[in-house]
């Protein structure tokens, strides 16, 4: 007997066998049609079946030809559509094709012109410095302090650099810092301190002179009267000032200054000493004075400090 045909519709089976089913496992109720004889048969438990219809058959004379087969029954209703069934794999996928060739690259075209800079706008000028504002009390046991008592920015060259309403009896010790920017002309220059807007009763000389990239200059006589600060080569020099001044009324007020001088040639840095011999009238103004002008460049900033202790 072999098993030729065989599909699930729902919980039950259909087979087609050449033989007898009993022997082949179906789920209960499954119907195994034989093709031999169109016998149906139906499953009643694992490999057990049993005969639901059978074929006709004449009785045979002993000796005689085999009667005629009997009419088929009429075939049943079909069963209900079983569940799908997984799906297949997918095929192998096709080799690729072949890459084709790489077109040329064009040649680069030229480069073109690059196009004019935009002219530089012209820096505005610096506002006004604005008024000191009144000194704070002073606190008890505290360290002293650099009080700002007033700022000069040079948005444009000019000759002279002025402080006034000041009280040097009162406010006894002061302190310039200036950035000198040197008028790039071509003119030597000398740069004056007057106190009360004077050049008159001055003694002068260097303290220590040291010079860095350079050779050392003369150091001035002590006892001559000059208010110099400073005296410029033809070429152009930055500066930078730091001057205490003793400005309270005594038997001479000392100004102690200490500089730095870079030019495209050398650099000097050294300690420069005045004694101011007026002894009669208070310190009020200071102008920090050129030889001629401009003098001072664009850039040059001055700010005068008190010292509070």
């Amino acid at each position: 007997m072999t098993l030729q045909f065989r599909k699930s519709f729902g919980n039950i089976e259909l087979l087609r066998v050449n033989g007898d089913p009993n022997g082949i496992s179906a789920t209960i109720g499954s119907i195994a049609k034989n093709s031999q004889n169109g016998k149906v048969y139906r499953n009643i438990g694992g490999s057990s079946w049993s005969l639901i219809t059978s074929a006709g058959a004449g009785p045979a004379g002993e000796g005689g030809s085999q009667g005629y087969s009997g009419t088929p029954g009429p075939q049943g209703f079909q069963g209900p559509v079983g569940p799908q069934g997984p799906q297949g794999s997918y095929g192998w996928p096709g080799d690729p094709g072949q890459v084709g060739y790489q077109g040329h690259l064009g040649p680069q075209g030229q480069q073109g012109y690059q196009g004019p800079n935009g002219s530089q706008g012209v820096i505005g000028s610096l506002g006004a410095a604005g008024n000191a504002g009144a000194q704070g009390s002073s606190g008890s046991g505290g360290s002293s302090a650099l009080i700002l008592l007033g700022s000069d920015y040079k948005a444009s060259a000019g000759q002279y650099v002025d402080f006034s309403s000041l009280n040097g009896d009162s406010d006894r010790i002061y302190v310039i810092k200036q950035r000198l920017i040197k008028a790039n002309n071509g003119v030597n220059y000398s740069y004056n301190i007057l106190p009360n807007g004077v050049s008159t009763n001055f003694m002068s000389q260097w303290v220590i002179p040291y010079y860095v990239v350079s050779t050392a200059a003369a150091a001035m006589s002590f006892g001559s009267e000059n208010s110099n600060l400073y005296h410029s080569s033809a070429g152009l020099d930055t500066v930078q000032f730091t001057m205490t001044i003793y400005a309270e009324k005594s038997t001479r007020r000392f100004i102690l200054m200490e500089y730095q001088r870079h030019s495209a040639t050398h650099y000097a840095h050294s300690y420069y000493g005045f004694v101011w011999n007026e002894t009669s009238t208070n310190l009020t103004s200071i102008r920090l004075a050129a030889s001629a002008a401009p003098g001072f460049a664009v850039g040059t900033e001055t700010h005068l400090y008190k010292l509070v202790v």
